[in-house]
């Protein structure tokens, strides 16, 4: 009889406990860490900068967040974390926390429009690890590129002469930016008709809605065949090179001649 009523008690006492956890169904997972992912954009530009929100709880003294970027994107960086905490290795970045709660980190996309899916573990502590929740899918829009084509009064010139470039701009969005790397020994002139900077032998032009960019060069003394490099750069930081024509020749001076003759009476 004794027996039976200490069973009765355990029996009751596994009921009781059972009951508690499902009056308390948090009880028991209260400490668990986790980490979730949102993006500042879920939607954006071939090309462009894509900025991730990491939110965090429950590490510990230290933690850790490991992201493996779908192919195509680039690390740039985090502006919340040490370099020191960040270890870049191909596609995995690891962010090492010592208390934070929260950063943000950048990275850029592909050329390839599409979907691209993030994935991520997070560490506690106790070196426990768990994937990192939330938001995991972005929408990469592929977008037209930019594109630069450059013409040249001339491809052949004599020293001193007066060059003139032209460049055609299209598809740089809203606004944009020509760079265009003059040849060694040519000398930019200044024109009140287009705004531009020169620093170094580089020409730089802020594009605002134009259709083509012209400007002057004064060849150099020597002769020789010259190559022009440029790029151009949208409104979303994508960059394509300047075609069209590249090449000048310098030619060489003609000599000098003179001649006499006499007539007879």
């Amino acid at each position: 009889m004794a027996r039976r009523a200490l069973t009765l008690l355990g029996v009751l006492a596994i009921v009781g406990v059972a009951g508690l956890s499902l009056l308390i169904p948090n009880a028991v997972n209260a400490d668990e860490h986790s980490a979730n992912r949102s993006f500042i954009s879920a939607s954006v530009a071939a090309g462009a900068e894509v900025e991730i929100q990491i939110t965090v709880d429950n590490l510990g003294a230290f933690g850790q967040v490991e992201e493996t970027l779908p192919d195509g994107f680039t690390y740039i960086r985090s502006d919340d974390l040490d370099a020191n905490s960040i270890a870049v290795e191909g596609r995995n970045i690891k962010f090492t926390l010592f208390g934070e709660e929260s950063f943000s980190y950048i990275v850029s996309a592909p050329m390839a429009g599409g979907s691209y899916e993030f994935s991520g573990m997070v560490r506690d502590d106790d070196r426990d690890e768990r994937p990192v929740g939330g938001a995991a899918t972005v929408e990469i829009v592929g977008a037209s590129l930019p594109s630069a084509e450059r013409t040249l009064s001339s491809d052949s010139i004599l020293p001193g002469r007066p060059l003139v470039v032209s460049v055609s701009v299209d598809e740089y969005g809203v606004g944009g930016r020509l760079i265009e790397n003059i040849p060694p020994g040519f000398r930019y002139v200044p024109s009140d008709d287009i705004s531009a900077t020169e620093e170094d032998g580089v020409l730089t032009f802020i594009l605002l809605g134009e259709n083509s960019v012209t400007y002057t060069l004064t060849s150099p003394d020597d002769p020789g065949t010259h190559e022009f490099s440029g790029t151009i750069t949208n409104f979303d930081k994508v960059s394509e090179a300047v075609g069209g024509a590249s090449q000048v020749t310098v030619a060489p001076r003609p000599a000098a001649t003179a001649s006499r003759s006499f007539e007879s009476a």
